[in-house]
């Protein structure tokens, strides 16, 4: 039920938006067993990745380079990682702390310039009200070393504070 709900509410803002855009909500990226949020942005069509090292880091938008998408956190645009151009590599940041991810796939006039192929823009979790704890395990079956070691096990704490003016969430 939470999961239809939640998938509910981001068509529902694709729908009403001004621009072309993809809308992935925090219980869809939950299901998905992606390695990092560069992986999971990758789900979106019209979105593809550059892999280094076997592991999804940068984003490419309508086919083209990493160096003209903006990558924003928050509507905040992220700084370069790279010497040589502006993009940004997503590898280092875990898909679990991420409440929504929108891509936009055409600009409107109140949106940055600069963004040739799109803006993946990345909403992070807050913590919610009372104390919260979550544990998320995954398996994974790795046929190139014919091996079932391929684990994963996440766990978070969240609570408020000072009538719910601190929060702290730990992922």
């Amino acid at each position: 039920t939470e999961q239809a709900k939640g998938q509910i509410k981001a068509i529902n803002k694709q729908l009403n938006s001004k621009s072309l855009v993809n809308i992935i909500s925090s219980e869809k990226i939950h299901d998905l067993p992606d390695a990092n949020a560069a992986e999971t942005v990758a789900r979106i069509p019209g979105v593809s990745i550059q892999r280094e090292g076997g592991e999804g880091n940068k984003v490419v938008v309508r086919g083209l380079s990493p160096k003209y998408n903006n990558i924003t956190v928050n509507d905040i645009k992220i700084a370069s990682t790279d010497n040589d151009n502006r993009s940004v590599d997503l590898s280092m940041i875990s898909q679990h702390v991420i409440k929504e991810i929108t891509v936009v796939k055409a600009g409107t006039p109140e949106q940055d310039s600069d963004a040739l192929g799109g803006t993946v823009n990345f909403r992070l979790k807050k913590a919610e009200e009372g104390f919260n704890a979550n544990i998320i395990i995954q398996g994974m079956n790795n046929n190139l070393k014919n091996s079932y070691l391929d684990n994963k096990i996440v766990a978070g704490l969240s609570n408020r504070f000072f009538k719910d003016r601190l929060g702290i969430l730990y992922q």
